[in-house]
Formats: structure tokens, C-alpha cells, sequence
């Protein structure tokens, strides 16, 4: 899972345009998720307790 993450670190940090790698590794972690219960327990399923859910309608600027 790392490395699919990886990619995604600078913009994290450091704002700006998004690489194609992170966009990438993000599809890439999405399509490894077979259902929607996949998809939103992988956190929980990693052992993250985030503050606020993953879904489609989360607003990520409130975050």
C-alpha cells in the first residue's frame, strides 16, 4: 500500500498539482477494494481511526 501512497506525499506536504503517479496509486488502492465494504473498511481494516468517513460526498476542504 505504500507504495501506491508514496507518489502522493509531496502534494500532501506541499500542495500544488496532483502527480499522475499518486492519481494512479490512489486507483490503484480503489481497485483493489472488491465492494463497498472494502473500499470504506480499508482504514479501520489497517488499523487508522481517522475523524471523519471516506465517501464520495466528503468535502475534503472541511477535513
Amino acid at each position: 500500500m505504500v507504495r501506491y501512497q508514496t507518489p502522493c506525499v509531496s502534494n500532501v506536504v506541499n500542495g500544488g498539482t496532483v502527480p499522475e503517479a499518486c492519481c494512479n496509486g490512489i486507483r490503484t488502492l480503489y481497485g483493489l477494494g472488491k465492494t463497498t465494504d472494502d473500499r470504506q473498511g480499508l482504514p479501520s481494516k489497517c488499523g487508522l481511526n481517522l475523524p471523519y468517513q471516506i465517501s464520495p460526498s466528503t468535502d475534503c476542504k472541511r477535513i
